[in-house]
């Protein structure tokens, strides 16, 4: 966390900056009370939430498409046209013919009323609305485009690659070059080489359950679990490490070969369950049409009714006896002998039972 004093017209303001585990800056407020949340997509400010205004930005690839601005249930969407180094020109919204411009200096200097509307600015990058700055590294170093500096050394100087100027942005070539990440700078004419010779990615349907994207830099391979769940990205292989379209297209191959022939198991094993449970019903059925034909099991069957009559008017009167056992209170020997007898009928039942399902599971066999 970093606590700064700034001053804006006269007027001293305290601004609180919080930063996550990964040292992120992620939240800001200041002395009035308000609040600003940020979110990132990667290394790339997605989101922006301020009291009660949250603005969204859609990106494909590493072009920036537009901004969605939702308060009080009210949404806004606005269409960005920026250039090569991704500083937003031209602004259009929906219920406006004429698009807004924005024009910045080669250090990036703008019109602060123009960017407070928008996430992104010079460079596609976060300008903190607070201090007017732009805190590069997602919160390492503020750059100051008034001064054309940064406001702090850079801890990668003088013998890194911060270069021998530690307060120094794109070594003094702002045009040509870019610094994301507040330590380096980079070439822009490397981004542009290789904007030009990307090709627009194409989508390759491998079987059921995977799908191979290619562009000009890398493969990547989508598999699902079932034919009703999403894709999802599962792997990325760059060209430049020597990966083919062949290679991942195999992979690929074998992932949906994996995914058929689990289903196959599955359903295998569904027919299986299926043919024994309806071997089963059948034995049931067996068994049940000859306990009904039996006239053993018949007799049996009203020998049990008349027992379990004589046990309810046994525990009934035990009951009215006071229902515990003890030296006052216990079954009469005519009572006892009508629960052997239940107890007797329901054994010779089951054993008449277990011989039929026995002889229907050797007819079964044979």
């Amino acid at each position: 966390m970093a606590v700064i004093a700034m001053s804006a017209k006269e007027e001293s303001v305290q601004v609180i900056y919080s930063y996550d585990p990964l040292d992120r800056h992620t939240h800001t407020k200041n002395s009035v009370d308000t609040r600003v949340q940020i979110f990132y997509r990667g290394d790339r400010v997605a989101t922006e939430l301020a009291d009660d205004t949250v603005r969204t930005v859609f990106e494909a690839e590493s072009a920036v498409l537009a901004q969605q601005t939702t308060k009080e249930g009210a949404q806004e969407t606005m269409l960005i046209a920026h250039d090569d180094k991704r500083s937003p020109l031209l602004n259009l919204r929906a219920n406006e013919a004429v698009p807004e411009t924005t024009a910045y200096t080669a250090f990036g200097h703008s019109p602060v009323e123009k960017s407070t509307q928008r996430v992104l600015g010079f460079n596609g990058e976060r300008p903190d609305k607070s201090s007017g700055f732009y805190l590069l590294g997602n919160g390492y170093r503020a750059f100051n485009t008034v001064l054309m500096r940064f406001n702090s050394p850079d801890n990668r100087s003088p013998f890194g690659e911060g270069g021998i100027n530690a307060y120094a942005y794109c070594a003094g070539d702002p045009v040509n070059r870019t610094d994301p990440s507040g330590h380096s700078w980079m070439s822009l004419f490397k981004g542009i080489a290789n904007l030009a010779g990307r090709q627009s990615p194409t989508m390759q349907n491998v079987g059921r359950y995977a799908r191979v994207k290619t562009s000009g830099t890398q493969f990547k391979i989508y598999a699902r679990s079932s034919v009703s769940a999403p894709f999802e990205r599962i792997g990325r292989f760059p060209k430049r490490a020597g990966f083919t379209q062949e290679n991942i297209i195999e992979l690929a191959n074998t992932h949906n070969a994996k995914m058929i022939a689990r289903d196959q198991k599955i359903l295998a094993k569904q027919a299986a369950n299926q043919r024994r449970s309806a071997a089963a019903a059948a034995r049931r059925t067996e068994v049940s049409n000859r306990m009904k034909s039996d006239p053993e099991v018949e007799r049996l069957q009203w020998e049990l009714a008349v027992a379990e009559g004589d046990i309810a008017r046994a525990e009934s009167a035990f009951r009215s006896r006071g229902g515990r056992l003890n030296h006052d209170n216990y079954f009469t020997p005519e009572e006892n002998a009508a629960f052997a007898r239940h107890t007797r009928v329901t054994d010779q039942l089951s054993r008449i039972r277990e011989m039929h399902e026995r002889n229907v599971r050797l007819l079964g066999d044979l």
